[in-house]
């Protein structure tokens, strides 16, 4: 490693210091090098838009997987409550699997009907015979994209 001397106005020097905990630096040796890193792959790509946008894309794809790290745990947890609850409410209730595939072709209907939307309220409604919202199943086509089988829940 080579040692250099460099001399930068005091307002650079103090915009260094203050960015160095942002960028996780530990010295400004660290930081100067991750800006040099930087502006030489910017100078080798010979486009400054193409540099940019890759450095956009590593951007978005670093909060995604931020996000993803995030939300995964908070899916897995409801997955678990979910399946306590529908072990409780098959333990609970004697349906036939005829009654169980006819529930889950209507919920299909349903959920595409309310464009992937469900509430509560509309499965007490149905479940009651009570008639359901006008809008309901103003965007049902009637056409199903997928037969109730192919979902599968297990």
């Amino acid at each position: 490693m080579a040692r250099l001397n460099i001399n930068l106005n005091d307002e650079l020097l103090e915009d260094m210091d203050y960015h160095l905990g942002k960028e996780k630096c530990k010295s400004r040796s660290g930081f100067i090098e991750k800006a040099l890193q930087f502006y030489i792959g910017y100078l080798e790509t010979g486009n400054s838009k193409e540099y940019l946008n890759q450095s956009v894309v590593a951007g978005v794809r670093q909060g995604i997987n931020d996000i993803e790290k995030q939300t995964m745990p908070n899916i897995f947890r409801l997955s678990v409550e979910l399946s306590m609850l529908m072990n409780v409410l098959a333990s609970a209730i004697d349906v036939t699997p005829e009654q169980l595939k006819k529930l889950r072709t209507d919920c299909v209907k349903a959920i595409h009907a309310t464009k992937r939307r469900c509430s509560f309220e509309n499965a007490v409604k149905y479940q009651n015979d009570y008639p359901l919202n006008d809008d309901f199943f103003e965007n049902f086509s009637g056409k199903i994209e997928m037969e109730a089988d192919e979902y599968d829940f297990k």
